[in-house]
C-alpha cells in the first residue's frame, strides 16, 4: 500500500481550439465562439501527475459546474507533458470560465488551473438594412435612388443596425447579389459608437463602368455566425459620358417667314424648335440635354430636356442640344 496525501500541483490551460468554420484556430480568453464541443489543451508541466490521474474542466474556479467528462491520463501524455481533452456540449448565450483540476488516484486534488473563458455564441445576428448609397461626384451628387445609374466609382453605403443585436467587433461586408460569393469592398469592423448610433456608413471600394452591382449586406459577428442578407439596392456604374448629338433642324413657326432656317440665318421666333439627332450618342432614356450659346457650359439656352424611351427609340426629338447622362 502507498500512503498519498499529496494532490497533483495545478494543470495550465494553454490553448482553446475553435474547429467550426468560418472562424477556426486558438481563441483569445474572453472570446466569442460557435463551436458547441471546443478543443482544450492542458498543460501538465510541474503538475507530478502520474498515468491514471484524470483531469475534469469546470466553469468557475469551483468543482459545483464540472463541463464534459474526465479524462483519464495515459503514460504517453504523461510523457509528451500536455493532453487535448473536449468540453462536451456546450449551451448557446453562456459564459463559461473554464478551468481545470487534476485528481489522483487517491482522491487528492489540486488547486485550480488558470481561468480561460469563452462565450458561447450560435446565433447569428439579424439582417440589416442597406438604408441610403450617397454619391459624392459632380456634377450629379447626393443619395441614389435603386436602380440609378452614378459616375461614382466609391460610393457610401449607410447601413442600418436597427433590430440586428449586432456587437461591437462584428463586422459588415457589402456583396453583389443575395450570396456571399462576390464581395464588393472591405469587411467593416462595428465600433461601440457606431453600435451606439444604430447605423454606420462604408464605401463599396472601386466599381467598375458599366457593371450593375445588386448591392446587399451581411452582419458577421465575432463567433463568425453570418445574418441573412439585407434588401438589394442597385445601382449601374456608368462613367462613359454619351457621344456628342448633333442640331439637326432648327424652326421658325413665327409668320412671315416660317420653316426650317439656315444657320447663320436671322429669325423672328423668339421661340425656336431644335431638333436635335441622337444617333451613336449612346443616350439612355432619362439622360439629359441642354442647349447652350457657344461651345461652352456657360451660357444655357432654355431648360434641359428629359429624354423619353419613345425618343430614344426615335432617335431624335425636339427641343435641345448637349447631353448629360
Amino acid at each position: 500500500m502507498i500512503e498519498d496525501t499529496t494532490a497533483p500541483n495545478a494543470p495550465t490551460i494553454s490553448t482553446v481550439n475553435d474547429d467550426v468554420a468560418p472562424v477556426t484556430g486558438n481563441l483569445s480568453s474572453g472570446a466569442r465562439t460557435n463551436d458547441t464541443d471546443l478543443t482544450v489543451t492542458v498543460s501538465l508541466a510541474g503538475t507530478n501527475a502520474l498515468a491514471g490521474d484524470t483531469v475534469q474542466l469546470y466553469n468557475g474556479t469551483g468543482i459545483g459546474s464540472p463541463v464534459g467528462s474526465a479524462h483519464v491520463l495515459t503514460a504517453a501524455e504523461i510523457l509528451a507533458g500536455s493532453f487535448s481533452m473536449q468540453t462536451g456540449t456546450l449551451i448557446n448565450g453562456t459564459t463559461y470560465d473554464l478551468t481545470a483540476r487534476i485528481t489522483d488516484a487517491a482522491g487528492n486534488q489540486s488547486a485550480v488551473s488558470n481561468t480561460f473563458t469563452v462565450i458561447e455564441d450560435t446565433a447569428a445576428p439579424n439582417a440589416p438594412t442597406i438604408s441610403t448609397v450617397n454619391d459624392d461626384v459632380a456634377p450629379v451628387t447626393g443619395n441614389l435612388s435603386s436602380g440609378a445609374r452614378t459616375n461614382d466609382t466609391d460610393l457610401t453605403v449607410t447601413v442600418s443596425l436597427a433590430g440586428t443585436n449586432a456587437l461591437a467587433g462584428d463586422t459588415v461586408q457589402l456583396y453583389n447579389g443575395t450570396g456571399i460569393g462576390s464581395p464588393v469592398g472591405s469587411a467593416h469592423v462595428l465600433t461601440a459608437a457606431e453600435i451606439l448610433a444604430g447605423s454606420f456608413s462604408m464605401q463599396t471600394g472601386t466599381l467598375i463602368n458599366g457593371t450593375t452591382y445588386d448591392l446587399t449586406a451581411r452582419i458577421t459577428d465575432a463567433a463568425g455566425n453570418q445574418s441573412a442578407v439585407s434588401n438589394t439596392f442597385t445601382v449601374i456604374e456608368d462613367t462613359t459620358a454619351p457621344n456628342a448629338p448633333t442640331i439637326s433642324t432648327v424652326n421658325d413657326d413665327v409668320a412671315p417667314v416660317t420653316g426650317n432656317l439656315s444657320s447663320g440665318a436671322r429669325t423672328n421666333d423668339t421661340d425656336l424648335t431644335v431638333t436635335v439627332s441622337l444617333a451613336g450618342t449612346n443616350a439612355l432614356a432619362g439622360d439629359t440635354v441642354q442647349l447652350y450659346n457657344g461651345t461652352g457650359i456657360g451660357s444655357p439656352v432654355g431648360s434641359a430636356h428629359v429624354l423619353t424611351a419613345a425618343e430614344i427609340l426615335a432617335g431624335s426629338f425636339q427641343h435641345a442640344d448637349r447631353d448629360a447622362d
